[in-house]
């Protein structure tokens, strides 16, 4: 058997987002961290099972605050924003979209006293509760997995797409 072969039958895919690819933007803000989640999958590990999202990352700057990026239809999408230094911060914004086709919404951000318009087309912003991300968590534990120690949004992506795992 080829480490290829090997490595497929070590990763299990539990979801991927299967659908057209769409060019989502972002109005209003000037530089941000983007990561596109499109699946979950579990990994055998030495000493556990981890549950592990398949994403990608991008950062992206614009001169006329207007980003552009391709996202498949039904992944999610983390927004970060941060203007400043890591010690003192003047603005932050933090947020979850879903991708979806014919979507533009508009939203006022409030950040340390001021306020931030911005304007998101094909994309939604996500609605969960925590305790329903709690309840998720403790679900992939009893099932014996581990969240990815590399990533913290997990159990809120199996919410979101409703994985059964």
């Amino acid at each position: 058997m080829s480490e290829l072969q090997e490595l497929q039958q070590k990763a299990q895919i539990v979801y991927e987002t299967r659908g057209k690819y769409i060019i989502c933007t972002i109005e209003g803000l000037p530089c941000m961290e983007i990561i596109i989640y499109t699946g979950l999958r579990i990994v055998k590990g030495r000493k556990a099972n981890y549950l592990a999202a398949l994403k990608k990352t991008l950062f992206l700057t614009s001169k006329n605050d207007k980003i552009s990026f391709i996202a498949p239809i039904g992944a999610i999408v983390h927004v970060k924003y941060l203007r400043g230094s890591r010690r003192k911060v003047y603005e932050q914004f933090n947020g979850f979209f879903v991708v979806e086709e014919g979507w533009i919404e508009e939203l006022e951000l409030e950040s340390l006293g001021t306020i931030k318009t911005i304007k998101a087309s094909n994309l939604k912003k996500l609605q969960y509760s925590s305790e329903k991300v709690m309840e998720i968590r403790a679900e992939i534990l009893n099932k014996g997995l581990v969240e990815s120690l590399f990533d913290n949004n997990i159990a809120l992506l199996c919410l979101m797409w409703g994985c059964k795992i």
